[in-house]
């Protein structure tokens, strides 16, 4: 078909009153460009292919530019919906620490929408305390060092008890670096383990009652062992009594 036959051309033809014209981008064929009927007398045949070819390749730039936008689009989506789908606290921030991304379970936790947080400091959404903790977080020796923080890929973690996130949380200070090794902000990761605390807290208590409680049975079997022992001659001197 004169669609298939585009496909495989470096650039257009006539085949008898058309024209077929190739669509390709980059790297891919995109289509096929078929211009039927009868030309402009004022055009040559030359003329009708290159005024064909300027059209098809201008056809597919379109194309191609709509199709990667479409591409960036539902990658960028992507990317958003997982950033969302996580159930820990994460904040990015630049350099100075201005918030410039959240996710949806820091805005649940503290009841505001995504949009009033960026740009505001972190102070402002964790307390001065974890701020202070993330401003303190090392810094690189340097672009392309071997030997600083973001070449190991250092990440800080500690625990917060009441902070604004949660009554516990366990945070992680990561630094966010760029393709040139530079220091562009920080990702912080706030997990909210106040139940789990909670429940090791209750086990440490069962754990030291059930100490006790073994202290308590070994007390018992002592004295009851002594009580025994005493008992005995005491039986003797209350049957000579008795006598």
């Amino acid at each position: 078909t004169p669609a298939a036959l585009a496909l495989t051309l470096e650039s257009p033809v006539r085949l008898g009153s058309s024209i077929i014209a190739p669509l390709r981008g980059w790297r891919r064929a995109l289509g096929a460009l078929i211009l039927d009927g009868e030309t402009s007398p004022e055009l040559t045949a030359e003329q009708s292919l290159e005024l064909a070819h300027d059209v098809s390749h201008q056809l597919s730039t379109v194309i191609e530019n709509l199709q990667l936008v479409e591409e960036v689009v539902r990658q960028h989506r992507l990317l958003k919906d997982s950033f969302n789908s996580l159930v820990d606290l994460v904040i990015v921030t630049d350099n100075a620490l201005r918030v410039v991304q959240t996710n949806d379970a820091l805005a649940r936790c503290l009841g505001r929408r995504q949009e009033e947080m960026f740009q505001n400091g972190l102070e402002m959404l964790v307390g001065s305390e974890l701020a202070e903790w993330v401003t303190r977080s090392p810094e690189p020796a340097g672009p392309g060092s071997s030997d600083g923080p973001l070449a190991a890929g250092i990440a800080r973690t500690q625990t917060f008890h009441g902070s604004p996130l949660g009554r516990t949380v366990v945070v992680t200070a990561t630094p966010l670096v760029s393709d040139g090794r530079d220091l562009v902000g920080r990702v912080i990761v706030a997990r909210d383990v106040t139940q789990q605390v909670q429940l090791e807290s209750e086990r440490e208590g069962l754990r030291a009652r059930l100490a006790q409680s073994e202290k308590l049975a070994s007390l018992g079997q002592f004295v009851a062992g002594v009580a025994h022992e005493i008992n005995n001659p005491l039986q003797g001197v209350l049957g000579y009594v008795e006598l």
